[in-house]
This record gives structure tokens, C-alpha cells and sequence, in this order.
């Protein structure tokens, strides 16, 4: 069977840009700004789109590929990230970090199937590969899969039972948990919110599960802990996928005055679905996400978030592989970058 071909309207989908965005910045249109055309020609080369040549590719944002580059790190995930999502931000600063230090960065994407029987994409080759770096991979029995290869690997979050030894892999996660707490208390001291409420699923990964720690750190020292159920949205994640879904769970809610999101898109829907209900935010409820990615801050610039230091960790996972593949006795590390607090509109903080 033929595989369907990458369209410019794929790679449009894929970014939340428009067709004639998308097509012009391939086309290295000079009214696209710079930014914009780096995010579209890391997209189309990830999605294998068939008409992205490097010549087409501006000299601003290409590569600065090593002479005799031979080693390459192979990226496992399960779904491509849109650029609403801070994983997108990871994975184009991890390719120029990489190819600044030799290596190539060769993408696999895991199909259901291939997750479920732990089973590797026929695009992988084991030979050619030097270390595997597994972003958001996040079923556990795949994870300890991937360690049976032999080869270094580098996990950029992962389950959400993770615990230290686990696996014999590094671990990359952004502070998930201190932030957390640090950004909840700061606007409990300063709102006074009578109730407050937890939207998303712990269980997800790892990352939502310390900002859910976080969360009930918070509302057993402010006195919530007895109450916040009632006020929250906790569920499978792909439930929320389903904008009727959330709609209907928000029309039978009995609303907080403090809604913290596990996400930023979680955060939007939120936001959307107050909105429609008439909902005043921050007067009636105040929202706090969590990612503080480019796009959702160019989308939602109010809202009071926790902004993850994605590009950061993207260098940071090139030199864990590096290290890693130079010296494979090392022992493994979980190392935590530092994320960064945003409070603004949604939590009735206003920016000077």
C-alpha cells in the first residue's frame, strides 16, 4: 500500500498556519517572517515533505553541519507535535544543537500497532544509530523495550509512575513540581480564591503528574484538600480532546475560583468553554496553564502560565547524548531544568 504524500495543507494542519503561509515560506517569500519559516522548514522536513530540498532552504536558518558528521541520534515518538506544543520547540533545537556537534537526527514515529506488539518502525536501523533519545513516550512496557536495545537512551519525559531506577536511561524533565506550587500559593496569597480546581490527567505522564502533586501540595496547606474534587475536571486524557465533552462537563461543574490547567491547551479549551458559558475570567474564575510556548503566548498573551524551557532542553538532550555515547559507563541521571513563572490577566495579574 502506498503511503498517502506530505502536503503543503498537512504541514498547515500540522502548525496551525495557513496553506498560503505554509506555501510561501517554502517558497522563501520574503514577506514570512524569519521565525515563522525556521518553525515551516523544520516541520516539512520532519513530515518527509517531498518538495523540501536543502537548496530551497534560507542560509539564515540552515544547519551548521561538521565536516565528516557520521553519528546519528534516533528520535523515537508517537505523534508529531503541533506548534501549540512545547515538544515542537524541543526538536528543532535539538537538531541544530546536534548537528553543530556531528550528529544527524533521524525521525521514527511509532505507530499504535508498533507501540502495543513493542515492536520498532521499519524505518529504524539499529546499526546506524549511536544513541536513541524517546520523546513522550510515555507507555511504560515500550520504554523498558527501548532500554533492551543496547544502545544509550535518553527519555524526555516519560509515565507517570516513573520512579529513580526504573529504567537504565536518562531522564529530561522540565520542574514540573516547584514551579508549580511556587506559581499556585503566590496566587492563592494574593486572590484569596474561595475554592480552587484541577483540570486534566494526572495519570497521563510524568510531567502532568508533579503538576498535580504540585497542585494538591497547595490545596492541603491552603485548606482545599477536602473540596477540590468537586471542583475540578480530572479524566483520561483523550476525553478532553472532545471539545462537546468538555463543554458538557463545564455546563455540570460547579466552578472554582482558581482553575489550574495541566497545559496550555488545556488552558485555551478552557478559557473557550468559559466563554461561551458567560463566564467572567478573572473576575468569576481565575486560569493558570502550563508550557508558555511561542504560539499559545501570540494566541492567549493573558494567560498566567509556567513557561517550560523547551529549546533549552533541546541542547541540553545534545549533550546528554553526546556525553552518553563518548562515555556509556556514566552512570544515569534524571536532570530537571529550571521553568520560569508568567502571571498575568487570567489571574487578574496585569503586566507593566
Amino acid at each position: 500500500m502506498n503511503k498517502k504524500k506530505t502536503t503543503i495543507q498537512d504541514i498547515a494542519d500540522s502548525l496551525g498556519f495557513s496553506r498560503v503561509t505554509v506555501s510561501k515560506a517554502l517558497n522563501n517569500s520574503g514577506d514570512v517572517s524569519q521565525k515563522t519559516k525556521e518553525i515551516i522548514l523544520n516541520r516539512a522536513k520532519l513530515m518527509n515533505y517531498k518538495a523540501f530540498r536543502s537548496d530551497t532552504i534560507p542560509e539564515a536558518v540552515k544547519e551548521e553541519a561538521l565536516p565528516g558528521q557520521s553519528g546519528n541520534i534516533a528520535l523515537f515518538l508517537h505523534m508529531i507535535p503541533d506548534s501549540f506544543h512545547m515538544a515542537s520547540y524541543f526538536m528543532m533545537s535539538l537538531e541544530q544543537a546536534l548537528g553543530k556537534i556531528g550528529y544527524s537526527l533521524s525521525l521514527h514515529l511509532i505507530t499504535d500497532c508498533e507501540l502495543a506488539n513493542h515492536t520498532l518502525p521499519a524505518s529504524f536501523h539499529i546499526q546506524n544509530t549511536d544513541a536513541i533519545l524517546a520523546l513522550e513516550i510515555f507507555d511504560r512496557d515500550y520504554c523498558e523495550f527501548l532500554c533492551t536495545l543496547k544502545k544509550p537512551v535518553l527519555f524526555s519525559d516519560i509515565y507517570s509512575s516513573f520512579t529513580q531506577g526504573d529504567l537504565p536511561a536518562d531522564i529530561l524533565v522540565a520542574d514540573n513540581y516547584t514551579a508549580s506550587v511556587k506559581l499556585y500559593s503566590s496566587v492563592i496569597e494574593e486572590r484569596k480564591p474561595s475554592t480552587i480546581g484541577f483540570l486534566g490527567d494526572p495519570n497521563y505522564c510524568l510531567s502532568f503528574y508533579d503538576r498535580f502533586k504540585g497542585f494538591l501540595n497547595v490545596a492541603q496547606t491552603y485548606g482545599f484538600l477536602s473540596t477540590y474534587k468537586e471542583h475540578s475536571i480530572i479524566s483520561d486524557n483523550k476525553n478532553f480532546q472532545d471539545d462537546l465533552w468538555m463543554q458538557d462537563r463545564f455546563k455540570a461543574l460547579e466552578l472554582p475560583s482558581l482553575l489550574v490547567c495541566a497545559n496550555d491547551i488545556l488552558a485555551m479549551k478552557a478559557l473557550t468553554c468559559l466563554e461561551r458559558l458567560n463566564i467572567k475570567v478573572p473576575e468569576d474564575v481565575m486560569v493558570c496553564g502550563y508550557d508558555g510556548t511561542p504560539t499559545i503566548s501570540s494566541l492567549y498573551p493573558s494567560l498566567t502560565t509556567i513557561i517550560a524551557p523547551s529549546e533549552e532542553m533541546g541542547i541540553m538532550a545534545a549533550e546528554i547524548l553526546s556525553h552518553k555515547i563518548k562515555n556509556p559507563q556514566l552512570p544515569n541521571m534524571i536532570i530537571t531544568m529550571n521553568s520560569k513563572i508568567k502571571k498575568n490577566r487570567t489571574t487578574g495579574n496585569y503586566e507593566r
